[in-house]
């Protein structure tokens, strides 16, 4: 205890003259993290932690032990033992008891004195419990940090980061072992546990890194380190409070002890009393590899390195003191043997005024030599007693932080997509056109147009006919929904396909009961798909001729646009012919990303098709082509389908051997569904009959490779 305090103060008046300046390093100021406490155990080591704290010096620990055989594995046993059982009393007074949980001995005799009290806090063990079985340890063990303030608790203690750090290791080398069962982890902690090494005694280095007690800070703090894990290791001061001590450490647990023979040959002796002279051995081994320790201890230091050197008396069972352990140390006989065997070390007469003298006459000889600068080599003082100067503190009390002004960051890539675009919102959920974005500017050109003929009124749809089908955004997610599902050559799968898209999607006709509804619905989805899967689409193309197999259905794509301005793209959509509403989204960087409703092979030639479910009246004239264009340019469409055109360009020139747009690219399909049926013919057929409600559309091959170079030009470096 002596050795712990006066080491720990002479590194508090190092650190003060640090700190105003008088003790440097070169040209810094001696800092915390230049002082290394070098130590054979985790138990040495959490001494010179307490008295460290004691006189205000921080310190931080590395040890090659192992954090199973910590205080806090113990009590981290207790606690979840607690937990497995939370109906038995004591289990549960124990944990209480724990650092972590912090009860005293007075909160502890109340809690045993008053049954509602102990059962409301066997109940919080019981809650614990039911978290553990039902969402495993690491979620428990949060909770249980949570409701019992542990970190707080345990952050309040001056090695309270020691701690917290081997709680938090424990707990994921735990949730780590895969035991899923809290019987089975319980068993797999206390064989942890009692592995080699002990409860942070001497020794104790884990044979697994992983257990490996962490470094719990990365401040400037002293180091307290293990002898084994310096080897190799430089610091600028080294203090080695107990290398003095003589205790004559155990070779080895069990009935077998290891030693050398004279040829060099390990031996593993089992013998239950193998005689003095395998005893002198393995004695001799141990002390072999102290010699090696201490000597690894003394060469670390750079600048300076500290010894608590000497005799000292140990208490005997008839009350008095003892000299002799203190005449074994290893390290008075480096100085005091003056040419004794190590052997005969163990049987020397000297007493401790005579090893003391020995230290002195080394010291002075030291001092006597000619050193650099004439600073002795070696100075020998008497361990200072009395209380520790305290560490000032350097800081002024807690202050408010305050946040640093931010660098400028360019705004980050995001993803677009067509609705975005025609709508001015800058949405990012890629979302699929399903007629839900329709902009004033779009209606008020479709409207203007519907108003330029006067017609006769047509009959009334039928019942179960699409055109009386709901109108808006969900209708429209519906029916694509059925055509998402539907196999327009197989009639087998209509009904599960407009179940489906039914039960995803409901609908209801307006005017009619519920259970009228359920009646006409299913009958006008299954009407909608007979019409378009046998409507003429042009050059003898009908849908309900394209094997599945040759059909990709909501064929995702993303378009690089790094720096993709409204203007630039109105002006591009202006030079080649295409009206659409003025675009006014704000600059895109990064991808256009979008869905394409089918992409389709027929005769040799790729085509895409998008389904538009808009109600543009009920007559074939609404769906002929001048309304359909006007449909076209009020929602945009015409950039739609020129991206998704583009999109599968790009992919077909680098999926298909000798791909050629001019030959392998049929052109855009848009169906207007509600007037899309083999009795409505559109008026104008340039490839063949082609029904009402289709617009038909292929972009001269030049167009799109402009539009490729404009997309290209964007991807490049400014």
């Amino acid at each position: 205890a002596r050795a712990a305090a006066a080491s720990a103060g002479e590194i508090a008046r190092l650190l003060a003259g640090g700190i105003a300046g008088e003790i440097r390093i070169g040209e810094r100021p001696l800092a915390p993290a230049d002082i290394a406490v070098l130590v054979r155990s985790h138990r040495e080591g959490a001494r010179m932690r307490r008295a460290l704290a004691a006189v205000g010096v921080g310190s931080v620990e590395l040890s090659q032990a192992s954090v199973f055989h910590s205080d806090d594995a113990e009590e981290l046993e207790c606690v979840l033992r607690a937990v497995n059982e939370p109906a038995h009393r004591g289990y549960a007074l124990a944990a209480l008891a724990t650092v972590a949980m912090g009860r005293d001995a007075a909160a502890l005799a109340r809690l045993a004195g008053d049954d509602a009290a102990l059962s409301a806090a066997l109940e919080r063990f019981a809650g614990w419990r039911a978290v553990w079985r039902a969402r495993g340890l690491g979620v428990m063990l949060r909770q249980w940090m949570a409701d019992e303030n542990v970190a707080a608790r345990l952050l309040a203690r001056a090695d309270g980061e020691r701690r917290l750090t081997n709680l938090t290791h424990l707990a994921e080398l735990l949730q780590q072992a895969g035991e899923a069962a809290p019987e089975a982890l319980l068993r797999f902690l206390a064989a942890r546990r009692a592995e080699g090494g002990g409860s942070g005694g001497e020794g104790g280095e884990s044979s697994l890194e992983a257990a490996q007690l962490r470094l719990e800070s990365d401040r400037n703090l002293v180091r307290i380190v293990t002898i084994h894990r310096a080897k190799g290791l430089e610091y600028g001061i080294v203090f080695c409070p107990f290398l003095f001590d003589g205790h004559a450490r155990p070779g080895g647990g069990g009935p077998m002890r290891a030693w050398h023979a004279d040829g060099g040959a390990l031996v593993l002796d089992y013998r239950r009393e193998p005689g003095e002279e395998v005893a002198a051995r393995v004695r001799a081994e141990r002390q072999a590899e102290d010699l090696r320790l201490i000597y690894v201890a003394l060469t670390r230091a750079v600048y300076r390195c500290y010894l608590v050197v000497g005799g000292y008396a140990k208490g005997t069972r008839n009350g008095g003191a003892s000299h002799a352990e203190s005449g074994r140390s290893l390290l008075n006989w480096m100085a005091a043997g003056g040419g004794m065997e190590r052997a005969q070390w163990g049987a020397h007469t000297m007493t401790p005024a005579e090893i003391d003298a020995r230290w002195r006459s080394l010291a002075a000889a030291a001092a006597a030599a000619d050193a650099p600068g004439g600073v002795p080599a070696m100075a020998f003082e008497d361990l200072p007693g009395g209380a520790a100067v305290i560490l000032p503190r350097t800081d002024t009390g807690p202050a408010r932080p305050e946040a640093a002004q931010p660098p400028a960051i360019p705004p980050g890539w995001r993803i677009g997509s067509f609705s975005a675009l025609v709508s001015a919102a800058a949405r990012e959920d890629g979302a699929r056109d399903h007629d839900a974005h329709a902009s004033a500017a779009g209606m008020a050109v479709a409207a203007g147009y519907a108003g330029a003929e006067v017609e006769e009124e047509s009959p009334p749809p039928a019942p179960d006919d699409i055109l009386r089908f709901p109108r808006g955004p969900a209708a429209g997610d519906c029916v694509h929904a059925l055509f998402e599902r539907a196999d327009l050559g197989d009639e087998t799968t209509w009904a599960a396909a407009i179940a489906a898209a039914l039960a995803g999607h409901p609908q209801r006709l307006a005017g009619v009961s519920a259970e009228e509804s359920a009646r006409r619905l299913p009958r006008m989805l299954r009407r909608l798909l007979a019409d378009v899967s046998a409507a003429p689409l042009g050059g003898g193309l009908r849908l309900a001729d394209i094997p599945r197999a040759r059909q990709l259905i909501e064929l995702d794509f993303h378009l690089p646009a790094p720096r993709l301005g409204a203007d630039q793209l109105n002006a591009w959509l202006a030079a080649h012919g295409y009206r659409v509403p003025p675009l006014a989204f704000a600059p895109l960087s990064g991808y256009l990303k979008g869905y394409i409703d089918l992409v389709f092979g027929h005769g040799g030639r790729f085509f895409v098709l998008d389904w538009k479910s808009n109600h543009l009246g009920d007559r074939p004239a609404d769906y002929a082509p001048p309304r359909l264009e006007a449909a076209m340019q009020a929602h945009g469409y015409h950039l739609q389908h020129l991206l998704y055109t583009l999109a599968l360009h790009r992919h077909l020139g680098r999926s298909l051997p000798g791909y050629d747009y001019e030959r392998h690219f049929g052109g855009v399909l848009y169906l207007f569904v509600r007037g899309v049926r083999p009795g409505w013919r559109s008026g104008e057929a340039p490839e063949g009959e082609i029904s009402a409600g289709v617009f038909r559309h292929r972009p001269a091959a030049s167009c799109i490779a402009a539009l490729d170079q404009l997309f290209a030009a964007t991807e490049q470096p400014a």
